[in-house]
């Protein structure tokens, strides 16, 4: 005799509601639908972004992941379940503070990357995006509309000009060129934008050497992490020993190194080398 052992469905612990005129699940594109669910996921678990990240994998954590439960058709509405609860819901609560105060972004800014992928998802379908616990009556812990990105960024970003070094890791892309430098402050890559096709072009010559750019930049408020920048020109670094540059360094201060006993031991405290 065969006993139905049906397992029963977990609790869902939030859920995604896209909520516009004529918007049912059969209208998102699925590549829309997926870049969308893939940044609340990446809130919900506080990863980190990176541009390379379109179309890739999320890698699975140990703990805490976020899983698809089901979907209902009265607008568009996706239920998650996981382990951590209470985390993934910290984190995307987060979004909806920041939202209504950008002050309050601090070291948050994971959020970044994420929020402006479903702000972008908002605009193309002239919907919001709602994240909120399960049920009708659930509590609203973000709503992310066209405009949210831009709001934020009104207030979050300080922009200039600055000087990186790096290693050329990469340097392509199909619609619009892109630089992957190795940088010593991080230890992902950072990826640039680069201004003109001849500058990119001279960059591939470059691959896999140091170089120091030099371009626009946009740092967040208050971290001064680099949010954005375009490489507007650069220059090969020379090749040398360390002990060349310390000749070189020790050549340049001239007779002000002689009331120091050991300049290379100084040089090596005060830079951290």
């Amino acid at each position: 005799m065969l006993i139905n052992m049906a397992t029963k469905a977990p609790e869902p612990i939030f859920e995604v509601v896209f909520l516009g005129a004529g918007i049912y699940p059969e209208k998102i594109p699925l590549g829309t639908l997926a870049r969308t669910l893939t940044a609340i996921q990446r809130i919900a678990l506080g990863l980190e972004m990176e541009e390379e990240d379109e179309g890739s994998d999320i890698p699975e954590p140990e703990t805490g992941e976020i899983r698809l439960l089901n979907m209902a058709r009265g607008s568009a509405v996706f239920r998650f379940v996981g382990e951590a609860a209470d985390e993934a819901i910290g984190h995307l609560r987060l979004v909806g503070t920041v939202l209504a105060k950008p002050e309050e972004l601090g070291l948050n800014d994971y959020i970044l990357s994420p929020l402006e992928r479903i702000s972008a998802s908002a605009r193309s379908l002239g919907c919001e995006i709602i994240v909120r616990t399960p049920g009708k009556s659930g509590a609203v812990l973000a709503t992310i509309g066209p405009g949210s990105y831009e709001h934020i960024a009104k207030t979050a970003f300080i922009k200039g000009e600055t000087s990186i070094t790096g290693e050329v890791k990469r340097v392509g892309g199909a619609t619009c060129v892109r630089c992957a430098l190795r940088v010593p402050f991080q230890q992902r890559l950072l990826y640039c934008k680069v201004e003109s096709a001849e500058v990119a072009r001279k960059l591939g010559d470059c691959l896999y050497k140091r170089v120091s750019t030099h371009g626009k930049v946009q740092w967040i408020r208050g971290t001064w992490r680099i949010r954005a920048f375009t490489i507007t020109s650069f220059e090969p670094m020379k090749e040398g020993s360390i002990s060349e540059a310390f000749e070189a360094l020790y050549d340049a201060g001239g007779s002000g190194w002689k009331g120091i006993e050991n300049p290379q031991e100084y040089i090596e405290e005060v830079t951290g080398t």
